[in-house]
């Protein structure tokens, strides 16, 4: 649907244009277009229902994992990796389900939350 949206925003056949690295190029021209730059004129084209595979021998990345470098890997090792419950925004609020310790029994059920008890703050 990429290489359909791509060739309609062109000008040019599809059977003109080659993907690589997350592009469309046309090589004739030297034009290319992002996969992103795509995404709203493939949406609007209708699903094809016949779509060829592509062979394993042109597979750029699957079945390659042994040879691609893990970028990830060394900030995990080292400990400079951000995720998620290390982003502090300012005036951000975090929200936290309390567990019960194991063997807890129910005493009751609460049908609302006093308006006291809707936020707890902690100090950071």
């Amino acid at each position: 649907m990429l290489v359909s949206a791509a060739a309609r925003s062109l000008g040019v056949p599809a059977s003109s244009l080659a993907v690589s690295n997350g592009v469309v190029i046309h090589a004739r021209s030297g034009r290319q277009l992002a996969f992103g730059d795509l995404v709203a004129v493939a949406a609007s084209l209708p699903v094809p229902t016949d779509v060829p595979m592509k062979a394993p021998r042109d597979y750029t990345l699957v079945g390659r994992s042994a040879t691609l470098p893990r970028v990830d890997v060394p900030s995990k090792v080292n400990g400079t990796a951000v995720y998620t419950q290390d982003i502090k925004l300012p005036d951000m609020l975090v929200a936290v389900v309390a567990h019960p310790p194991d063997g807890a029994q129910p005493c009751g059920m609460l049908m609302t939350v006093p308006p006291a008890l809707s936020r707890v703050f902690l100090p950071s």
